[in-house]
C-alpha cells in the first residue's frame, strides 16, 4: 500500500506544478517576488503557499469536479430544492473561476494573503483536494511534493515563456 500511496499520485502532482510554472512563467513579477521571498524565508514561505493555492485554484487537477449523492435536501439560492438522494456533479474548475472572485481568470497569489479581501471566500469555496471523508487521501503528500519541488526549481531556474512556432 505504502508504493501505491507514494506513486499513485505522481501524475496529479506533476499536473499541478505544470501549471503553476506556466503562471510563474507568464507573470515573471510574481516569479521574481516568490524567489525573493524563497530566499529569505526557505520552503515555509507564506507566498510559496499563496502561489500554491493560485495554482490549484485556476487549474484543478480536478477540473471536472466530484460526483457525491446528497445525503439531505439541498435549498439553492432561488428557493429551488434539490432533493436528498440525488447525484450531483461539483464542478472544480467553474466553481474555482465564478463570477464571485474579482478577475477569477488571473493568476493574482496574492489573493490568498491574510490582507486579501477574500480571502476567508476563497479558503470555503475552494476546494481543490475535495472536502469530507471522501477527500483526497494524498494531500498531505502531494502539498509537501510540490512545495519543495517548486522551492528548489525557482531558486534554482527563471521560466519563461517560449515562443509559438
Amino acid at each position: 500500500d505504502i508504493v501505491t500511496f507514494m506513486v499513485a499520485g505522481h501524475d496529479t502532482s506533476a499536473y499541478t506544478l505544470s501549471w503553476i510554472l506556466y503562471e510563474l512563467s507568464a507573470n515573471l513579477d510574481v516569479q521574481s517576488k516568490l524567489r525573493k521571498d524563497l530566499e529569505l524565508h526557505g520552503p515555509d514561505s507564506k507566498y510559496l503557499g499563496y502561489v500554491i493555492q493560485e495554482g490549484m485554484r485556476l487549474w484543478p487537477v480536478a477540473a471536472q469536479g466530484s460526483i457525491r449523492q446528497l445525503q439531505h435536501d439541498v435549498e439553492l439560492e432561488d428557493g429551488k430544492i434539490i432533493p436528498r438522494g440525488e447525484t450531483c456533479l461539483v464542478p472544480f474548475f467553474a466553481i474555482f473561476r465564478s463570477a464571485w472572485i474579482d478577475r477569477a481568470d488571473e493568476f493574482i497569489p496574492e489573493r490568498w494573503s491574510e490582507e486579501g479581501s477574500q480571502r476567508k471566500k476563497l479558503e470555503e469555496a475552494v476546494f481543490p483536494f475535495s472536502v469530507g471523508s471522501r477527500n483526497c487521501v494524498g494531500q498531505r503528500l502531494a502539498s509537501m511534493q510540490i512545495r519543495k519541488i517548486l522551492h528548489q526549481l525557482i531558486l534554482r531556474y527563471e521560466f519563461v515563456l517560449g515562443k509559438r512556432p
